[in-house]
């Protein structure tokens, strides 16, 4: 990212990074892939996943403790969402559920264009999740949306053009705009840019042998 000019690639971003609080001394909780650090968001823990692993999970949630707390929640995503995995937040009230004076959850997933609909008609919730399409494929390069750092391929002019207009237009830049233009008077959204992924698996590398002693004892 430092080659890249932030003003010119990613103007919104750059300006909230510039004028607004950063936390710069931010640390993901996994070193790993997006999937556990995302799960630490929604839930404190990865399940002790370090990787991207299919599946369910069944964790509390923040979600479920808006619910308690009589706090609306509301997931707005394009694509297929991550948070999916967490199956008990998309119940579709079954006679369980009625039973146990469990509303269903599926009513607060919404397609993320809706979440303009929804600011400028005055109906956010307490808290929104706004997912953007993270998953990337070279034919995907150009359209996805999530700044993920899997869309910076070398080798191919056509990755790199699509790299940066996936920067460009991204779901940070489009959901400020927007947002600015048709929030109704009286509103004070919050908007919190989170990054859940260090873009680095492997832990530092070890110290060469012919270094020093103490370099080889830390190792």
């Amino acid at each position: 990212m430092r080659c890249l000019d932030p003003l010119t690639v990613s103007p919104i971003l750059a300006r909230l990074a510039l004028e607004f609080a950063v936390c710069d001394a931010w640390f993901s909780s996994v070193p790993g892939e997006t999937w556990p650090n995302r799960n630490f968001a929604h839930a404190a823990t990865s399940d002790d996943a370090s990787d991207i692993e299919l599946g369910f999970y069944y964790h509390p949630t923040i979600f479920e403790q808006l619910d308690a707390a009589g706090a609306s929640w509301r997931i707005y995503h394009d694509g297929p969402a991550q948070a999916w995995c967490f199956r008990h937040l998309w119940r579709e009230g079954s006679w369980l559920d009625r039973m146990l004076r469990r509303r269903p959850t599926i009513a607060n997933w919404f397609p993320r264009d809706d979440f303009i609909a929804h600011a400028a008609a005055g109906d956010l919730p307490a808290y929104a999740f706004i997912e953007p399409t993270h998953l990337v494929t070279p034919a995907a390069a150009g359209t996805t949306n999530s700044q993920h750092p899997n869309n910076n391929r070398h080798g191919t002019a056509d990755w790199f053009v699509g790299f940066a207009s996936a920067l460009r237009d991204s779901a940070v830049n489009d959901f400020v705009r927007k947002l600015a233009l048709s929030r109704p008077p009286g509103s004070n959204p919050e908007p919190v840019v989170y990054k859940d992924e260090r873009s680095k698996t492997s832990g530092p590398t070890c110290a060469s042998p012919k270094t020093s002693r103490r370099s080889r004892a830390a190792c």
